[in-house]
């Protein structure tokens, strides 16, 4: 694990419960020197970033039953200003209609490929640090998909 200056000062948490798709996009983060966290419940990633204040959230849509992913998002941007990239199979328009109102960087589609995971992961910091230094408009402001990276097979 690298520590937490790595990346000009980037922490991600990976939340999710497919345990093996986040062990892949973890792989992902440490081989560009990210540091990051894993969390498979809402509670845990609630701890994990009260305690770690994340700059990136990487999450499933679908997290679990009671609170979607796209419910930890917003909440986790309010309160830690992250920037968000979402972890789904399929999106159907609903899910993207969704994942664009909830200010969403990104889509990690599965299945993944490790190479464009790391591309992926070094655009998602780019737009960190454009979209906190204030150079960039707000997600509702932001043109269409421009600002989205999608890993497909």
């Amino acid at each position: 694990m690298m520590n937490d200056d790595t990346v000009n000062g980037v922490r991600a948490l990976v939340v999710g419960r497919d345990v093996r798709s986040m062990a892949i996009i973890r792989d992902a983060a440490e081989r560009i020197g990210l540091s990051s966290s894993y969390a498979s419940t809402i509670p845990e990633a609630d701890a994990d970033a009260h305690h770690h204040r994340p700059a990136l959230l990487i999450v499933e849509v679908n997290l679990d039953k009671l609170q979607s992913g796209l419910w930890l998002a917003r909440t986790m941007r309010a309160h830690y200003n992250v920037s968000v990239i979402f972890v789904t199979e399929h999106p159907d328009e609903e899910v993207q209609r969704q994942i664009a109102e909830s200010g969403g960087g990104g889509i990690f589609k599965r299945p993944f490929h490790r190479s464009q995971l790391v591309q992926s992961l070094r655009l998602a910091i780019d737009w960190h640090h454009l979209r906190t230094s204030g150079r960039l408009p707000a997600p509702s402001e932001a043109p269409g998909e421009d600002h989205r990276e999608e890993c497909a097979s």
